[in-house]
């Protein structure tokens, strides 16, 4: 197999292939790689925040799955869902406002821009935020969220 074709002046080139081929392997060098090791405040972060963002698209089966292994086995989907779908609010918009972590536990403030949708009251139709803090746990090799009884968490 010839790696190289004789240049006009002698000399080797590499063919496009082969070009190629070392430019893949080099990107994939460089992805595999794994760059620098996220802290926990980063991966609860993302975890939170990607949590809110299948809440406020309304998929409930992605949101359970959030949830620690303990929740999950104490919730069935179906009384989950049920839940989140009697809630007098319509979630709009989330931000992960803070994140604080000691050892398998987190504390993630979040800030939460709702619709409010309850009763026959004058506030019904108006637009609102809220600020809370979820708690976070390290288990089975996850981040995990774990649902107080009550509160906008969405869990209650």
């Amino acid at each position: 197999m010839r790696l190289c074709k004789p240049s006009a002046a002698g000399r080797g080139s590499l063919s496009n292939g082969m070009m190629a081929f070392i430019l893949l392997a080099a990107g994939l060098l460089i992805a595999c790689d794994g760059g620098t090791p996220q802290s926990a405040e980063e991966i609860v972060g993302q975890r939170a925040k990607q949590r809110w963002d299948v809440l406020i698209k309304g998929d409930t089966e992605a949101a359970y799955g959030f949830l620690s292994p303990g929740s999950r086995s104490m919730t069935p989907l179906d009384v989950y869902e049920r839940r989140l779908r009697n809630r007098i609010a319509k979630w709009e918009s989330a931000k992960v406002k803070s994140v604080q972590c000691e050892e398998d536990r987190c504390k993630v403030g979040i800030e939460v821009t709702y619709l409010y949708m309850g009763g026959n009251s004058a506030f019904r139709g108006q637009t609102d935020q809220s600020g809370f803090v979820e708690t976070w746990i390290q288990s089975d090799g996850g981040w995990w969220y774990v649902p107080q009884r009550k509160g906008l968490g969405g869990t209650n």
